[in-house]
């Protein structure tokens, strides 16, 4: 039996690279300036996407890099 399961990955390439794990992605397009408080039709940015694909090495990534006083993430 094959069963298909619905996954939404993000609408953006940040959000699509962190939430399949893809750190070196996620770090590049950081510093290529992406905008990571850029929410998708559904609200979410991609720190969201992180946390719902549970990928904590890309969180990790996003967070640092907001540490450094590279981003300001949304505070919801």
């Amino acid at each position: 039996m094959i069963t298909h399961r619905n996954v939404y990955w993000g609408e953006f390439p940040l959000s699509f690279a962190a939430c399949l794990g893809q750190e070196e992605c996620v770090r590049l397009l950081c510093a290529k300036d992406v905008d990571i408080n850029k929410q998708d039709t559904n609200g979410n940015t991609a720190l969201h996407m992180v946390v719902i694909h549970d990928q904590q090495v890309c969180h990790a990534a996003i967070v640092d890099l907001t540490k450094m006083g590279l981003f300001v993430c949304r505070q919801d």
